[in-house]
């Protein structure tokens, strides 16, 4: 979620820390998660469970820069269609550097342009961060039974 507060800032300094925070917390489910796997599986099993592990999270992992991309072009040019220029503006005229954009197409559609990918790319983030919710209320649920798991592998 500090990704979301990262997108929305009211200050550089709070982008900065939201964005931090977010890069210290991205990867400390790692740790618990292995150990889990590693704690309920047998001694024989443990690499093939790391494995199918590991296989499942990069699987599932490598959709959210597709989801990003395609959530992103979605809302940017929904704004597109919404603005003065939607018969004169496409989505791929859009993608370039505002100077180039100033250049081809004019100021006043360099800006609708350079406002559709910040809004799109900005709304992307915020609603892709809304899937770590899923995630954390199934650890939530795993960890009211990992213990009676862990003591009825041991029995």
């Amino acid at each position: 979620m500090s990704v979301s507060f990262a997108s929305y800032p009211s200050s550089p300094e709070i982008a900065r820390a939201a964005l931090v925070a977010a890069g210290l917390l991205h990867y400390s489910y790692l740790g618990a998660q292995y150990t889990i796997a590693q704690g309920l599986a047998d001694a024989r099993s443990r690499a093939t469970t790391i494995a199918i592990f590991l296989l499942i999270t990069n699987l599932v992992s490598s959709f959210g820069p597709v989801a990003m991309g395609f959530i992103s072009d979605m809302v940017a040019a929904n704004i597109i269609k919404a603005s003065p220029f939607p018969v004169q503006l496409t989505l791929s005229e859009c993608k370039n550097t505002f100077d180039i954009l100033s250049q081809t197409l004019g100021r006043e559609q360099a800006e609708v342009c350079a406002e559709a990918t910040r809004l799109g790319l900005q709304k992307a983030l915020t609603y892709l961060s809304f899937f770590c919710i899923p995630s954390a209320v199934a650890m939530l649920a795993i960890c009211k039974t990992l213990q009676r798991d862990l003591v009825a592998k041991t029995n």
